[in-house]
């Protein structure tokens, strides 16, 4: 009766830790989205490298600016 109490304990424990881990990622690219929304910055993906980079929110991407 301990052994499967004790198995089903350390089961839920893994998995709230797993979740603890999972919600504090999201919780450090939430509070990143904010800062970058109040400082007036976004991030854009170039399409050909896939590289971010940080961009003013009022400018145009490179890539639309050459296609005018």
């Amino acid at each position: 009766m301990i052994v499967p109490l004790l198995f089903f304990v350390l089961l839920v424990n893994s998995a709230i830790m797993g979740f603890l881990e999972e919600s504090r990622v999201t919780l450090q690219d939430l509070r990143k989205s904010f800062e970058d929304l109040v400082s007036g910055y976004h991030y854009y993906t170039d399409p050909v490298s896939g590289n971010q980079y940080p961009m003013p929110a009022n400018l145009t991407p490179p890539w639309l600016e050459e296609g005018r």
